[in-house]
């Protein structure tokens, strides 16, 4: 594989994760507070988690020469250009991403009822680090040209998770 390729495998494929998780959680939106998801979503979302996951290991691999030492170096020295902090724990940040979205999506498949009827405090904090990696990931830290993308991204996913409000009485 070229360096030319390989990076656009790795941009590809986390656009399209990106995009299929915010797919999943419009389909999850009649779910919430009763109901059933669209039969769509779960398999959207197991889709993009594993695009997710191809993508990790592009980055690590191809990238970083399957050096994590040189990806948290890397991600320390973007950070430091964006925020004028060298931290390199996106790299940690990114890993727990996927283990989160691969603990939601085994929870989904696995008991759907106990998922969708889960506190409401877990919803707001898996949605409040959702939001944080996908904001910084697909607008914070990407060239101009793409942040349009990602704001549509953003847009697309706070719509889905939209509050649902009901007339008295109904």
């Amino acid at each position: 594989m070229t360096t030319a390729s390989a990076n656009a495998a790795m941009y590809v494929t986390v656009w399209f994760a990106a995009a299929l998780f915010v797919a999943g959680e419009i389909g999850k939106r009649s779910a919430m507070p009763a109901g059933r998801p669209a039969a769509w979503a779960l398999p959207l979302w197991i889709t993009g988690l594993v695009l997710i996951a191809v993508h990790m290991l592009l980055a690590i691999g191809w990238h970083h020469g399957w050096s994590h030492a040189a990806a948290v170096l890397a991600t320390a020295q973007q950070t430091r250009a964006v925020f004028g902090i060298g931290w390199g724990g996106g790299v940690y940040v990114n890993y727990l991403f996927l283990a989160v979205w691969a603990g939601e999506v085994l929870w989904w498949w696995l008991n759907p009822r106990g998922y969708f009827g889960r506190p409401a405090w877990i919803i707001l904090a898996t949605r409040a680090f959702y939001f944080a990696v996908l904001l910084n990931a697909a607008v914070i830290f990407v060239p101009n040209a793409r942040r349009f993308a990602g704001l549509v991204l953003i847009g697309l996913l706070l719509w889905a998770w939209r509050p649902s409000w009901k007339p008295r009485g109904s």
